[in-house]
């Protein structure tokens, strides 16, 4: 494939077991533009063929914002792929069907916290998953994806200012400027140019070099990337309905289990120079 996504498995033998007895939750990192290589878990891709003799797994779901459902064309081909909008109630319906998912818990806030210095994940905070888990005995699998962060170049105006925040809040996207192979910051800047000429001037070619520029944008660099999967974290030890102080520890484990994972396998498929910084 174009991205050469890579699949290595910690501990295959736990995560085969644990898709035996029910449907997982991939917990993926980091969310960086765009979790592109979450592709790695849809149809035909290279998890999904390696897990495909498992029914959890040849059933199973990536759930993305709900904004790229409104997005003409996008909310097919997502539709196709094996995708689903994400929500408290998608989750929890998915695994109780039996279908296994595939998440990026830091979402919005961690893309908001993308940073060209480290790698940021926005995990601490986030209790809702962990609860879902719980709430259908679905082990938790840590997933990191080396390589993610390159996949596209960005540039964010107002990046740490309150507009910046709330906006994104209520978009449930980040407003970034983002290139990939035949893209710069000269031609995003160029591309929203021809998107402001186009709402104010009805013109084919207008609309024709908008269009041009944008697909020169969304094409991702040629970057290989290697997806590590965890050992899966049990949420059966807490119950269907645990404490906060439960969700919390267990909330722990997997940001312990996800940091480990980071250090461990940066030098061979990451960058070593990069510090990883979880929030």
């Amino acid at each position: 494939a174009y991205h050469r996504i890579t699949p290595v498995f910690v501990a295959r033998a736990e995560l085969e077991a644990a898709c035996a007895e029910g449907a997982v939750l991939f917990a993926y990192a980091p969310h960086v533009v765009l979790p592109t290589c979450v592709a790695a878990f849809t149809y035909g891709g290279p998890v999904r063929r390696a897990l495909h003799h498992l029914e959890t797994i040849a059933n199973m779901r990536v759930l993305a914002s709900s904004m790229f459902m409104w997005i003409p064309g996008l909310h097919h081909l997502w539709r196709f792929m094996g995708g689903s909008p994400v929500s408290r109630q998608s989750i929890d319906a998915h695994l109780a069907a039996g279908r296994s998912l595939c998440i990026t818990p830091g979402g919005v806030s961690e893309a908001l916290r993308v940073s060209h210095a480290e790698e940021v994940l926005y995990l601490r905070r986030r209790y809702g998953f962990v609860k879902a888990a719980a709430r259908r005995g679905a082990a938790i699998v840590p997933t990191f994806a080396f390589g993610q962060r390159d996949v596209y170049s960005w540039w964010i105006p107002f990046a740490g200012t309150r507009w910046l925040n709330y906006v994104s809040r209520r978009l449930h996207v980040v407003p970034m400027f983002y290139w990939g192979r035949f893209g710069s910051r000269a031609v995003a800047l160029a591309w929203l140019m021809t998107t402001v000429l186009a709402v104010l001037w009805s013109s084919v070619a207008i609309a024709a070099a908008n269009l041009a520029l944008g697909l020169a944008l969304v094409y991702p660099h040629r970057q290989p990337v290697t997806v590590v999967i965890g050992a899966p974290i049990t949420t059966t030890d807490i119950g269907a309905a645990p404490s906060r102080s439960q969700v919390r520890q267990k909330l722990d484990e997997v940001v312990n289990a996800m940091e480990t994972l980071y250090y461990e396998h940066r030098v061979e498929h990451g960058d070593e120079r990069l510090e990883l910084r979880i929030e």
